[in-house]
């Protein structure tokens, strides 16, 4: 559940880039959050994965608001009531 949190804050983070550093910090995200063999992957339904595959091609401030959406259902529903 960590890598979810992670996740959700890089992408926040990601809104705040200046746009020179969008392209790069997006490969990044993609490179340590759902690239195959991912070293902190989350786990994506497989429409919010293809959605955002798509996007990843296109990159953008808001390249994984799909996938955080997802992931921030996951942690509300599952992650947060443990604590």
């Amino acid at each position: 559940s960590e890598e979810n949190v992670l996740f959700w804050l890089a992408v926040q983070d990601l809104k705040k880039q200046p746009l020179q550093d969008v392209t790069t910090r997006v490969e990044e995200i993609w490179q340590e959050f759902l690239a195959p063999g991912a070293q902190s992957a989350i786990n994506l339904d497989s429409h919010s994965y293809e959605k955002t595959s798509q996007n990843v091609k296109d990159p953008g401030r808001y390249t994984y608001e799909d996938a955080q959406e997802h992931i921030y259902k996951l942690m509300k529903s599952d992650s947060y009531p443990r604590f």
